[in-house]
């Protein structure tokens, strides 16, 4: 088979710090790896802030490639983190199918470490494009803005907020379609130390720190204020302002104001023309302080980019905004069962049973009871959550060698097996 040529998508690289370090002793999986007895590995795509990311194509039908993000074993080693990492990664698998969204396909145990396989989009990511490309042109630069503002409006009404929108998790087919992608997985990464003035000391303004980019966060979010949607807008805002600019001079987003007007102060009109006041007004309305004064949607958004798009260009926007009449979830009539018939029972039942024999209480565990609702595939990763409890629960008691609790650990572990079954892992 003839080698295409591939680009690196993979997220923001880390190139120091202590994460970094322990990242570099997870040994890389060498070319032409086979996992799973079907997925084999094409090449490195880079280093990430959860550990390698690979391409790879099914070992079967080398035309089907995915984009394979493994995380970290250290990661997943506290309950804690495991237990983020599921509900994270449930927020990425529930969103829909849209062109604007990279597709997250499934999860799956691989050796030491979870796997993440992700839509592969051949084009890279748009930090590359705009640093291969240091003047990018209106039209690209808006084009790009716009389909950008769509993906974002189909999580929005799934009721997701990215909270880390930056030219790194946007990725770009070769034909020039845009892809937010990496939805949730910022907030797994080592915590950050503390911030000061709203920016943690020892983040470079390029890495996800507390869910957050810096360089690119709004300003609730580095206030650690509770966020809406309108986060996601700020910093589409500063992702277009990258664009503009061709690079990066600034730590943090919120100083995105000052950055537009000294922007427009330096700018050469006699190579890119006069700084269009249509692109100034929409920036300006993106990065108000006040959330609510912001623009009401991304649909509102990305209508006015077309306009400004076709003014500038004098030629008609050709991309249709696309259907999400789908956005409600996916296999909706599904629950607790398996493509062969098995299923499992409530896991909450199990929880309650496991704690009573161990003598601890729910409420220690869940002091508010997690709430089962979304496409299947989510409802799973919450119950699969809720058994992995148990089975701390089980592992850590001292409990007594009796018929009945053998039983309990027999249905836990089958319960288990059929959820994994589900899910694909």
């Amino acid at each position: 088979m003839t080698d295409r040529k591939v680009t690196d998508q993979s997220t923001e690289m880390i190139s120091n710090g202590p994460e970094n370090e322990r990242i570099s002793l997870m040994p890389d999986w060498p070319t032409g790896k086979v996992l799973l007895n079907v997925y084999r590995i094409r090449r490195m795509l880079g280093r990430g802030g959860m550990g390698m990311v690979y391409l790879i194509e099914r070992a079967d039908k080398p035309d089907i490639f995915y984009a394979l993000k493994t995380l970290h074993p250290e990661a997943v080693s506290d309950e804690s983190q495991k237990k983020l990492f599921l509900r994270e990664l449930s927020t990425w698998i529930g969103l829909p199918e849209h062109p604007n969204l990279t597709g997250c396909r499934f999860f799956r145990t691989l050796e030491d470490r979870l796997g993440i396989f992700a839509e592969y989009v051949d084009g890279g990511s748009l930090k590359q494009r705009i640093e291969i490309r240091k003047m990018m042109q209106w039209s690209e630069i808006l084009d790009i803005a716009v389909q950008s503002a769509w993906g974002l409006q189909a999580a929005h009404d799934s009721g997701v907020i990215h909270q880390d929108v930056k030219p790194g998790n946007i990725l770009l087919t070769v034909d020039g379609t845009a892809k937010i992608t990496d939805f949730g997985l910022a907030n797994i990464k080592t915590p950050a130390p503390a911030a000061k003035n709203g920016v943690s000391e020892s983040a470079t303004v390029m890495v996800s720190s507390r869910g957050m980019t810096p360089a690119y966060c709004s300003p609730e979010q580095a206030a650690g204020y509770r966020l809406t949607r309108k986060t996601d807008m700020w910093s589409l805002g500063v992702t277009l302002l990258h664009m503009i600019n061709g690079k990066l001079s600034w730590k943090t987003g919120v100083v995105a104001p000052e950055v537009l007007n000294e922007t427009i102060r330096g700018w050469d009109q006699t190579i890119r023309g006069e700084f269009p006041s249509q692109i100034k007004l929409i920036l300006d309305r993106c990065f108000q302080f006040e959330p609510e004064q912001r623009w009401e949607s991304m649909k509102e958004l990305s209508s006015a980019l077309i306009t400004v798009y076709e003014d500038l260009t004098g030629m008609m926007y050709v991309r249709a905004m696309p259907c999400s009449d789908h956005i409600t979830g996916k296999d909706m009539d599904l629950e607790r069962s398996t493509s062969w018939g098995g299923c499992w029972t409530p896991p909450w039942e199990s929880l309650k049973t496991a704690c009573c024999i161990a003598g601890v209480s729910v409420s220690d565990i869940y002091p508010v009871p997690p709430v089962r609702s979304g496409s299947a595939r989510i409802k799973a990763l919450l119950d699969l959550e809720i058994l992995d409890e148990v089975q701390r629960i089980y592992s850590a008691a001292n409990l007594q060698n009796t018929p009945d609790i053998h039983r309990n650990i027999i249905r836990m572990h089958i319960d288990r097996s059929n959820v994994l079954y589900r899910l694909d892992d």
